[in-house]
Parts: structure tokens; sequence; C-alpha cells
């Protein structure tokens, strides 16, 4: 009998990641059926029972939390709480994504035990949407990870790709404290996990980040001397600055880096430095840049 995944927010850039991958994948592919659902209170009722909820779906835009409270803290709390009620119900396992921004910056890495003190109202919605899950006590895991990254949608790795294929003049802050997490490597993550039927009566949280802590202006440099080896007739430059010099709605935290030694341990699933896993990604879009201009 094959096994429902359903998957909200399959539009974006990690449920499109997903997507992907599942599909690729012949086992997952003969022993899973892959269904995409819009997140709203209609769909999220009629969730099959005993299936996998991977709940991609968020609120994402930081400043505009600020500005459309009602909305972030809908999508991003007040339907996940409808969720993990009918996961409970239904006898499924809610898998969620959680933010960095739960965390108020002022430690240089952050692990799952760590006080939660979020600082920008998208953070506080994060934090309420964990709550909430764990308060109906459905079998869930929550991963929080941080800057997300892949060949969808619109990200930081995208926007400085552009900018090198533009040759334009890219400055970037370089005191505010990370890791990049690419969708791919969450991707292999939840492979092994739906493949494993030991984790799906979990009550569990874990942080997943790639390794390394950086920042966005080394992010930025990597970025660029990695697509210069490939694209000819470059001639962007970088430059570094401070985030006072950025005016924004939101405040962000000056330091967000998640320590994810407790999933590699619990998964034994090696997590590689972040460069490892954004060689890949540019890769693809180097690929793409080179097609388009054929």
């Amino acid at each position: 009998m094959k096994k429902n995944i359903v998957i909200f927010g399959h539009t974006g850039q990690l449920g499109r990641s997903l997507i992907k991958n599942f599909e690729n994948n012949f086992k997952l592919n003969k022993n899973f059926t892959i269904l995409k659902r819009r997140f709203n209170l209609q769909n999220i009722t009629k969730i099959p029972k005993n299936s996998v909820i991977i709940n991609c779906a968020a609120y994402t835009n930081v400043d505009q939390s600020e500005v459309n409270k009602d909305e972030a803290n809908l999508i991003n709390n007040l339907l996940v709480k409808e969720t993990s009620l009918v996961c409970r119900k239904k006898n499924c396992l809610l898998i969620h994504f959680s933010s960095d921004y739960v965390f108020g910056g002022n430690k240089r890495g952050y692990t799952e035990t760590d006080k939660l003190k979020p600082i920008n109202y998208y953070g506080y919605t994060k934090l309420l949407g964990e709550k909430a899950i764990k308060e109906t006590s459905c079998n869930h895991i929550i991963f929080r990870v941080s800057w997300l990254y892949s060949i969808y949608g619109t990200n930081f790795i995208k926007k400085i790709f552009q900018k090198i294929i533009n040759n334009e003049k890219i400055m970037v802050v370089n005191d505010q404290y990370g890791s990049p997490t690419s969708c791919n490597l969450i991707s292999k993550v939840l492979n092994k996990i739906i493949f494993d039927k030991n984790w799906y009566n979990k009550k569990k949280l874990y942080h997943l980040s790639s390794m390394g802590r950086t920042n966005w202006y080394n992010i930025a440099k990597f970025v660029i001397k990695y697509s210069k080896k490939k694209i000819k007739k470059n001639s962007s430059t970088l430059e570094a600055t401070n985030s006072k010099k950025f005016k924004t709605i939101a405040k962000r935290p000056k330091n967000s880096y998640l320590i994810s030694k407790k999933i590699q341990n619990e998964l034994n699933h090696k997590i590689n430095n972040w460069r490892y896993y954004m060689k890949d990604v540019l890769d693809e879009l180097i690929l793409v840049n080179e097609k388009k201009n054929r």
C-alpha cells in the first residue's frame, strides 16, 4: 500500500526542490504518492489518514511581516496549529520548517535548547508555530533552518549570481552571521527520514543548516570567485558594508548560526561545509545561463 506524502507550499523554492528530488527517486516514486496542496483550511481538513505532511508553506518576507501581521500570523502560526490538530486526529507525521530568527542573535551559535528571543514579528510568528505544534502533541519533526537557497524562487545566491551576469557592482553586509542552507541538503535528510518508519512516531526538534559560520559578504565573495571561473567577460566587483547603512523595517539578528550536531548524530548523516552544497547549485545556475546564451 502506497503512503501519501502531502506537500504544502509546493510552489516555493523548498517545496519545488523536494518535489524534484522525490520524483527523481524511483524507490520513492514506486512506494509513495506525492500530493501537492495549497496551504488553506479546506485542504488541511482533507489530509488523508496516516500521511506524511511536509509543510514548506510560510510567510517569509521579514519586512512585510511587520506590516502584514495578520497574514504572517495566519500562515506561520494559525494554519500551522490547524494542521497539527488534524495530524493528531488522523495519525499523521508532520514535518515542519521553522527559522533561525526565533533567536535574538547574541550568541555565536545556537543549539536546540538555547533561549528563544525573536527580535522581529516574522521570528515571533515562527516561534508561535513551533509552540502550536508541540502543544497539540501530534507526531512531528520540526527543523529550524537558515538562509535557504536553491535554483528556484528568489534567494540571496540567485541575486548575487544575477548581478555577476549583469556585471554590476555588488555591495553586501559583513556583520550578520549564520550559515546558508541548500534545499538539496534538506531533501537528502528528508529522504532518509521518509524511508525509515522509526521516525514516524517522533516528537522532535532539530537544527538543520550547513556547517561553517560565515556572513553574507563571504558568501557573496565565494559566489563571485566560483562563478568567474566559468563566466567569461565578467567585471562585477564586491564591496563590504555595515548593516547600519541598510535601513530595513524589521531588525535582523547579528548572529543566527544553527549548530546541527543533534540531527547528524541521530540520523547518522554527515553535514558538510556550506561551500560543498553551494557549488552544486552554482553549477546548475551556470548551466542554465550557458543554455540561454547559446
